[in-house]
Formats: C-alpha cells, structure tokens, sequence
C-alpha cells in the first residue's frame, strides 16, 4: 500500500513562510512583482534536504520571492522578511558567502551569492527593507496607542 498526500480544495501549493494572515493565501503572478528592489540569482538551501540550489530572487513589498529562474511565471515561495535579521552564516551553513534570514518564531534561510561583492550588495539591500519595515511597525504601533 502506497500512501498518498491528501490534496485539501482550496489550498494553495506554494509556501509562505512568515507574516500570518492577509491576502488571497497564494503567492504573487510574476507580472506583479515588476520593477522590483532588487533581482538576481542567489543559491538557497532546502528546508527538508538539506541541498543547495540556484534560485532567481526578487525583492519586492515585505517579501523575498524566490523561482527557479527568471522566466518562472509563479515563485516557488517567500520570505516574509517583516521582524526578520540578517547575519553572516558562512560557518554555520559551511557555505562561502552566506548569510541568514533569521526570525525568533520563524524559518531560518540560509542563502549565498557567487562573490563577497554580490553578498554585501544583497546583505546592504535587505538589510535597508527590513530597517525600513521596522520603522513602519514602530510608526504603526506608536498610533495605535494615542
């Protein structure tokens, strides 16, 4: 007897990891994501198998999509980077030119770049949204309280 996953109707296959409810629970068309912060290749390890693979990211909003490739009409997830950290993690994911998106209740990420000068330019840019996002959280939560 062979076991088979049980597709629930209405459940979207791809995963978002972070940020909780909102939204129609898919993933953004590719169309949609134009004009983005930044794009370009980074290597992504798995979440279950361990592997590394090449995947085209495109930062956009409060999210990191990541396809596989370019011309990838859907992405195959996201990284919600809202309350996230970056860090270098060339030690602990024993990948040259790695770095982390790290969240207390979250997914860690462990993605890296061809060169020292592409993971400085991902690690400036990510670094800027996530700031960003955090000033938007503290501007939010500092209304909520008048």
């Amino acid at each position: 007897h062979i076991a088979r996953p049980v597709q629930q109707g209405g459940m979207s296959p791809f995963r978002i990891f972070g940020g909780g409810g909102g939204g129609g629970g898919g993933l953004p068309s590719r169309a949609s994501l134009a004009n983005p912060d930044k794009a370009g290749y980074l290597v992504k390890q798995g979440g279950f198998v361990r592997n590394w693979k090449k995947r085209w990211f495109v930062l956009k909003g409060d999210s990191l999509y990541y396809f596989n490739s370019p011309a990838s009409d859907e992405p195959n997830g996201a990284i919600v980077l809202d309350g996230c950290f970056i860090q270098s993690a060339d030690e602990i994911s024993r990948k040259k030119n790695s770095f982390g998106v790290f969240h207390a209740e979250r997914r860690t990420f462990f993605l890296a770049a061809d060169s020292a000068a592409e993971l400085k330019e991902w690690c400036a840019v990510l670094q800027a949204k996530i700031d960003l996002l955090d000033e938007l959280a503290d501007s939010d939560s500092d209304m909520s309280d008048e």
